[in-house]
Parts: structure tokens; C-alpha cells; sequence
């Protein structure tokens, strides 16, 4: 008598050829032919079926026998944990939740991306750092963007990660600096100057405008003169008054620094004129009127006002006669 199984095969819990050796720990099952997977060892498993009499499924298995592999985006012990890996979750470990690549998705950090951003923190990794006027609590974790109040003092954008301009300040960068030594000397946050405010204004912030000097003091007005798209053209602005158009000439903003070149003349289109369209402002660094260039940014120019710093060469008129359609 042998004790060999006809059918081929042990019962569960048993092997060899005569099936008279019992699973050691790890294994269970006909034949022993399964692994168990439980968090607390192998001694909690029952050599018949695999089940875990405590402790659980071990890191990246789960279901009753502990047998069914984590699908992708879940790790860890009966695979309760979820993945947050910036490259999707088939870089995700399912044991640990480490990413192979990429790092953590947005909003997360830590050594398996199971770390929620702290507040003021934001993005892939938590690396963003929050800038909004409302403080911390209203920064979205993911994106950085402030669900009220805007964005703090000297930055702007959708998520205000964009620092002011030269010659911006203040929360969403919407105050203009004034100056005297330009754009750069003013604090983007509190809009103060390293050195003097400019001629027209004054206060801590260069805010206050003075009652004694303003851009009629500084320019002269020439009506009928203009000048066309030519090299001595700096720069020009969207609604903007008369006021600032003059500030911006006399020191810079936003790119120009107001030195290189110097703004000696300026054109300006008051809202609402025949010509259509917003205030603008055209600096130049010539100080006289050019030559009309063809187009229909100048087809209306006479609805435009010239102003001429003082103390620079006077405007030239220039009248161009039309007769039978030659000059």
C-alpha cells in the first residue's frame, strides 16, 4: 500500500508523492501550490485556502485569499492605498506607492506622494509656493489658484505666480509705480521708491498726485502734429489716459525703462474719439513730428493729440496735398 492519490493530487494542505507532508508556512492549497500573501506572516495562513486569520492581505494583494493583485493606481495592504504619481499610475509601486518617474501629481509629496501640500504650498510635488492676498487657506493645493481675494502684493495671473512688471505693484499688480529713477527702483509689493517719487506725485507709495506739477507743466500740446510708425517709435499702451501716457514717457514702464531710448514726444487717441477703439498712447524718442505711414493705424491721426516735451525743437506741420491722385 502506497497512499498515492489516484486522481494525481494531494488535498489542500498536503504534497509529495504520497501527500503526507503538510504545506510548510507560505504555501497552502492542493499540492501546496499557492503563496499566501498576509501581512502578519505566514503562520496566519491557513494552509487549506490561503485565508489570513489576521493581519490582512500584505502590501499590493487583496479579496478574501489575499490572491488578487492590486489594479493599477492602488498600493499597500489589502491595496487601500491610492496612487499620486504625475506619470499616471502604471509607474506607481504596489507595494510602497513609490513613483518610478515623474514624481508626485499635483498636490502632493513625500516618499510615495501620500503627503498632502501643506497650506501655501501647491502643485507637482508640492514645489509651487501660494501668493494669495486672502491668505494660505484659499490656495488650491493643485493649481495655486486663489478661490477669493486674489493675489497677494506684487504678484498677478490666473494663479498669481506671476510676478509684477517694471513699474507694477501692489496685490494683482494693478497700481503703476511713479518713480523718479524709473521702473526699477520701485517695490513691487508696497509700490515705495529707492530714491524720489516723480515730479508728479508724492506719499510713501509715490501715490498722491502733487497739486503743483503735472504733465501740462512738462509738455506742450501741439494740435495737428503727429508722427508715423518710424524708428524713433518706443513703445505704445491700451487705455491709458493722457496723465499716465505723460508719466510713462518721462519714466518708463513695463519694458522701457524710460531712459533707453528717451521719450522726448508722445501721441495720444482719447477714449471714445472718431477714430474708435480705447485710449492709447504712442511714445517716441523724436522731438518733432514725422512723416504719416500708410495704413489704417493712421488713417484718423488728427484725432490724436501730439504733446512735445519743453525745451526740445519745435513741431514741424506737415501737409501732405492730394490733387488727381498724385502728390
Amino acid at each position: 500500500m502506497t497512499g498515492v492519490c489516484s486522481s494525481g493530487r494531494c488535498e489542500a494542505g498536503w504534497k509529495g508523492n504520497d501527500c503526507q507532508t503538510a504545506c510548510t508556512n507560505g504555501e497552502f492549497g492542493p499540492d501546496c501550490t499557492g503563496t499566501c500573501h498576509c501581512a502578519s506572516g505566514d503562520f496566519v495562513c491557513d494552509v487549506r485556502t490561503g485565508v489570513c486569520s489576521g493581519g490582512g492581505c500584505e502590501a499590493g494583494w487583496k479579496g478574501n485569499y489575499c490572491q488578487t493583485a492590486c489594479t493599477p493606481g492602488e498600493f499597500g495592504p489589502d491595496c487601500t492605498g491610492t496612487c499620486h504619481c504625475t506619470d499616471g499610475d502604471s509607474v506607481c509601486d504596489v507595494m510602497t506607492g513609490v513613483c518610478s518617474s515623474g514624481g508626485c501629481e499635483a498636490g502632493w509629496e513625500g516618499n510615495n506622494c501620500q503627503t498632502v501640500c501643506s497650506q501655501g504650498e501647491f502643485g507637482p510635488d508640492c514645489t509651487g509656493t501660494c501668493h494669495c492676498a486672502s491668505g494660505d487657506s484659499v490656495c488650491d493645493i493643485r493649481t495655486g489658484v486663489c478661490s477669493s481675494g486674489g493675489c497677494e502684493a506684487g504678484w498677478k495671473g490666473n494663479n498669481c505666480q506671476t510676478a509684477c512688471m517694471p513699474g507694477e505693484f501692489g496685490p494683482g499688480c494693478t497700481s503703476t509705480c511713479h518713480c523718479a529713477n524709473g521702473p526699477a527702483a520701485c517695490n513691487k509689493t508696497t509700490g515705495a521708491c529707492t530714491g524720489d517719487c516723480h515730479d508728479l506725485w508724492t506719499g510713501d507709495s509715490c501715490q498722491i498726485p502733487t497739486a503743483t506739477v503735472s504733465y501740462e507743466d512738462l509738455f506742450t500740446e501741439e494740435e495737428g502734429c503727429f508722427f508715423g510708425d518710424s524708428s524713433d517709435h518706443i513703445i505704445a499702451y491700451n487705455d491709458t489716459d493722457v496723465d499716465e501716457c505723460a508719466r510713462r514717457c518721462l519714466q518708463g514702464y513695463g519694458s522701457y525703462d524710460g531712459v533707453n531710448p528717451p521719450c522726448l514726444s508722445f501721441n495720444h487717441r482719447p477714449a471714445g474719439s472718431p477714430e474708435g477703439g480705447s485710449a492709447r498712447c504712442w511714445l517716441s524718442s523724436s522731438d518733432k513730428d514725422r512723416a504719416v505711414s500708410p495704413g489704417s493705424e493712421w488713417d484718423s491721426w488728427p484725432d490724436r493729440n501730439y504733446y512735445q516735451m519743453q525745451g526740445t525743437g519745435e513741431c514741424i506741420f506737415l501737409i501732405i496735398l492730394v490733387v488727381n491722385d498724385e502728390f
